[in-house]
């Protein structure tokens, strides 16, 4: 099945493009699997006059792959099919797909519904025609790797991708390091409206990871325990349904020491619309040995 325009919240300032069309996004970023003389990965760009097209139609190996140069937060995926030119004649557009992601281009992990079963994108029935694909508010990565699985005359396709392309605003990162800190926006000035952050830490097998927030700051609301508009959450794993440690996190509904049950974990912060004076937090990490 496939998320329509209709299925997701697309947060506040984070549906821009990402740079395939306009080229912000450089030919050096955009790899494939295999591509035909002439229509390599570099030309799977919204719009262009030709596209990128695979040598093959192995289903289980062919892909299309951006990497954007640092970890973001992505909101829809926007595809095209493709017109060939002679020799190479006729419409060829990919009518399903799934994806993989990837925060260092070594782990790769499939794009799950919110049930956790491997998500299916519905992708293009004709060659020009824009098809649009919503992703949950929470989907961050570096690398996306797009596999075709149904298409029609040859696999190919063009791409743009939609999200928080405004690096100077931008909050989310991925963290291998077995210490460190991650502080809230502008801490320990007041934290901004509007932003929504993860940070994911991994750190080597076999060991956990303990999280001590050393300041905690994040309003609560009139509501207590809701935590509805500002909060943290901690997810034990890298995505956004890996198990919860606990719920969400804001004034008086919180735990200053949080240890993960795995060598990953996955820290969002959410603050909403207004900027009501608060400092937010500051946590310290770091990897111990299980049971300790």
């Amino acid at each position: 099945m496939s998320l329509d325009c209709k299925a997701a919240l697309v947060l506040p300032g984070c549906s821009n493009p990402l740079g395939l069309e306009d080229g912000g996004v450089y030919d050096f970023q955009l790899s494939s699997y295999t591509h035909k003389d002439g229509w390599g990965p570099f030309l799977g760009r919204y719009n262009n006059g030709r596209g990128w097209c695979s040598a093959t139609n192995d289903v289980n190996h062919e892909f299309l792959q951006v990497d954007l140069l640092n970890v973001q937060h992505i909101s829809r995926i926007a595809m095209q099919g493709v017109c060939g030119l002679y020799p190479f004649s006729g419409s060829y557009y990919v009518m399903t797909f799934v994806i993989e992601y990837s925060y260092d281009g070594t782990t790769w992990l499939t794009y799950k519904s919110s049930s956790g079963s491997v998500q299916t994108f519905v992708g293009n029935n004709d060659t020009f025609s824009e098809r649009n694909n919503y992703f949950r508010d929470t989907f961050v990565t570096r690398y996306i790797r797009i596999y075709p699985k149904t298409f029609y005359g040859n696999i190919c396709l063009r791409v743009e991708l939609y999200g928080c392309n405004d690096q100077s605003d931008d909050c989310s990162t991925y963290i291998t390091t077995a210490s460190g800190s991650i502080k809230s926006p502008s801490f320990p000035g007041n934290y901004p409206a509007n932003k929504h952050c993860t940070w994911l830490i991994e750190v080597s097998k076999g060991k956990n990871i303990s999280l001590m927030f050393t300041q905690f700051d994040v309003y609560q609301g009139s509501n207590p325990g809701t935590c509805r508009n500002d909060y943290v959450e901690i997810r034990d794993g890298l995505t956004d349904s890996s198990p919860l440690i606990g719920g969400k996190y804001c004034n008086q509904n919180r735990t200053m020491l949080i240890t993960t049950n795995s060598n990953v974990a996955r820290i969002y912060f959410q603050s909403g619309v207004s900027n009501l004076g608060h400092k937010g937090f500051q946590i310290y990490f770091l990897s111990v040995t299980k049971g300790t």
